[in-house]
């Protein structure tokens, strides 16, 4: 699995993915992810936030 944030496509102005230690600090401070599979399984992402950050603010 990959992960992709916001702050690495902004920083690169196009679909980038980000290290996965930029992920973890973002998900610890609550911030959404991206978290994508391979292009050859079905190319899809989730939207990904922890538990105690998931309320009706954070995913609207």
């Amino acid at each position: 699995m990959r992960a992709l944030n916001m702050k690495s496509e902004q920083r690169a102005g196009s679909a980038g993915l980000s290290p996965i230690e930029d992920v973890i600090a973002d998900a610890r401070d609550g911030k959404l992810f991206i978290l994508v599979d391979d292009e050859d399984r079905e190319n899809e992402g989730d939207l990904c936030i922890i538990g105690e950050w998931a309320d009706a603010a954070a995913i609207n």
